[in-house]
């Protein structure tokens, strides 16, 4: 899991701030101590708040679109995209 990589990194200055998920079963739940917030209605949000320098797409199923829809938001947003995982 994307967490434990980068916990486990300890030459890594990158700190988590939240997961974005599609799925709504797992919006609001919390991995590792990091809440779980809905893609389509939060990022933005998380976005603006946290300033983060980066997104880190890790989903092995997230499909060529939807990465794509993901990563296009970011350059308004002031993000760098990163894929990371399988099938990426």
């Amino acid at each position: 899991m994307a967490s434990q990589l980068i916990d486990n990194d300890t030459e890594s200055d990158v700190k988590l701030i939240a997961f974005l998920e599609d799925s709504p079963r797992k919006i609001g739940k919390v991995i590792s101590g990091v809440k779980v917030y809905s893609a389509k209605n939060d990022f933005e949000r998380i976005a603006i708040k946290h300033k983060p320098q980066e997104l880190i797409l890790a989903a092995r199923n997230l499909s060529v679109e939807r990465k794509n829809e993901l990563a296009d938001q970011c350059p308004r947003l002031w993000l760098r995209s990163i894929y990371w995982g399988q099938g990426s």
